[in-house]
């Protein structure tokens, strides 16, 4: 009888065993599951911001007008002598214009993309097409400006550079984005520099 006992006892400890440990089992396989469905979530998630974020619409005016965004590195105000030598011209250039003082004759531009419809057909005295230059020339990144109606010429080019360790704005013009001036963050810069020719820059 006292064996029969014990053997149902062990019996039901073995059965009471193994339940636990399929159920464990069966809790970490869903624990588990879980755990790779919420990486798959957050990774599709992050997948979705990135690609949110580096697709950016087209900034436009009131009139639905592209505008046009300089680069960074040319917007500031920056000093240089005119053409003759006899006083400081400015030029300053936040994102989407630029303000200019030449030869005492202060004028602003703001910048549109050229959209090539009706539109173009629209005088806007104060609207330069402009444009980042895609190929690099003499290794400089140039933002090219042109009059909104003109259909002859170059245009007045710009790009952001370094020389002596100072940054600068270096004017082009010509199909050769020839340099034409070059300009400083300090009217005291462009005392110390003016007149000079730099190597590494290409004159006509």
């Amino acid at each position: 009888m006292k064996s029969r006992i014990i053997g149902l006892l062990v019996i039901v400890l073995s059965v009471g065993v193994l339940t636990g440990c399929t159920s464990s089992t069966s809790d970490k396989k869903s624990a588990d599951s879980s755990t790779n469905s919420s990486k798959k979530v957050t990774k599709n998630s992050s997948s979705n911001t990135s690609s949110s974020s580096s697709s950016q619409e087209p900034v436009v005016d009131a009139e639905g007008n592209e505008k046009v965004a300089s680069p960074e590195e040319i917007r500031g105000t920056w000093y240089g002598y005119n053409y003759d030598g006899t006083q400081i011209d400015t030029i300053s250039i936040d994102q989407y214009s630029m303000q200019t003082s030449f030869s005492g004759q202060a004028n602003t531009t703001y910048f549109y993309r050229n959209p090539n419809d009706a539109s173009f057909q629209v005088q806007h005295e104060d609207w330069g097409r402009a444009l980042d230059v895609n190929e690099p020339a003499h290794g400089l990144h140039f933002f090219n400006i042109r009059g909104w109606q003109q259909t002859a010429g170059d245009g007045q080019s710009y790009a952001g550079h370094t020389e002596d360790g100072q940054a600068v704005l270096v004017s082009a013009s010509g199909a050769g984005y020839w340099t034409d001036a070059v300009y400083f963050k300090t009217e005291a810069l462009a005392k110390q520099y003016k007149g000079q020719k730099f190597a590494d820059l290409v004159y006509q």
